[in-house]
């Protein structure tokens, strides 16, 4: 129980928060389905990707090797991810402050010793490059400007 316990609270930690503009020039994926693409990277252990599809500013500042070795717990393929709902919404994003976003709610459900354990979010989306891109908490962001894993 401990290994998804602490997958979930990296991920909650993580926030898999992102941001998106709300002109009519986002990108053509629906903002859901990018948001558990990214949620999915993450449990099948893909940080090349997912740190990939972080917002430029905040690669800019957290050294790639030291996200990919900061594993939020074992992998977990099984996993079911539903996204609950997508609205526009204006949030604080660290690096860039107050920013027009895509706000995705989401809920993860894992199976731990056959009983199901289940966390929910919002994370938000940003367009950047023609592309749904997710933000850092501030939080661990902080850790990792420090060279620590969240």
């Amino acid at each position: 129980m401990r290994g998804v316990q602490r997958l979930l609270l990296g991920l909650a930690v993580l926030a898999l928060a992102g941001c998106g503009g709300g002109g009519g020039d986002g990108p053509s994926e629906d903002p859901g389905a990018a948001m558990a693409h990214i949620i999915r990277l993450e449990l099948l252990g893909q940080r090349d990707v997912s740190y990939q599809l972080l917002i430029r500013e905040q690669r800019q500042v957290v050294d790639k090797r030291l996200y990919r070795t900061c594993s939020p717990g074992p992998t977990m393929p099984g996993a079911k991810i539903e996204v609950r709902g997508v609205k526009d919404e204006t949030a604080v994003v660290p690096v860039l402050g107050r920013t027009k976003t895509k706000a995705v709610s989401w809920r993860l459900t894992v199976k731990e010793a056959g009983s199901p354990v289940t966390v929910s979010n919002v994370g938000h989306l940003i367009a950047q490059d023609g592309h749904w891109h997710w933000t850092l908490t501030s939080e661990s962001l902080k850790l990792l400007r420090a060279g620590l894993c969240p």
